[in-house]
């Protein structure tokens, strides 16, 4: 597996938290190519959707680990198909979903939390923007791996009366 930088050193930890399948919704051809075959190379199972309307029909039958999402599509909008995976009944609902968007890079306020999202990246060129895809996976799964952890370590006299019985 390739080290990535300055993000690297967190890539093992990303395996281990067992994040594997990543879909990239976005309507750049270039942009999602590009994105698609860097992740590729580092390990990663990627699925690719054009717009909304793709990426619905893709989590029917898949539930990745993580989505980057446009917001700007046509179709069914960013902001929309974030609500929309929220409002599911599987387990689709809960999956981490980061915004990669220029309107955060042309100074408008991204109401990311409200839409649903879990984090946003404002887009600039690729290196920079992979760069901070690679940090948002990495804290991503430093978070997944502190809750599981916290689950472990916890001691029983922590937990709640009624829930020791």
């Amino acid at each position: 597996m390739k080290k990535l930088a300055p993000a690297g050193k967190c890539v093992d930890t990303l395996r281990a938290a067992k994040v594997d399948q990543i879909l990239i919704v976005d309507n750049d051809p270039v942009f999602l190519a590009l994105l698609a075959k860097f992740l590729k190379k580092d390990g990663f199972h990627v699925l690719t959707a054009k717009d909304g309307v793709s990426a619905l029909k893709i989590l029917k039958a898949v539930t990745p680990d993580v989505i980057l999402l446009d917001l700007v599509m046509p179709n069914v909008s960013g902001d929309r198909l974030c609500r929309m995976i929220r409002e599911m009944d599987t387990a689709v609902k809960d999956v981490y979903i980061i915004l990669v968007t220029a309107l955060a890079s042309e100074g408008v306020t991204v109401d990311y939390l409200g839409m649903g999202a879990n984090d946003c990246i404002a887009k600039a060129s690729f290196n920079q923007t992979y760069k901070k895809i690679n940090e948002a996976l990495s804290c991503f799964e430093k978070k997944a791996h502190r809750k599981k952890q916290d689950r472990i370590d916890r001691p029983a006299e922590t937990l709640p009366r009624n829930l020791i019985g």
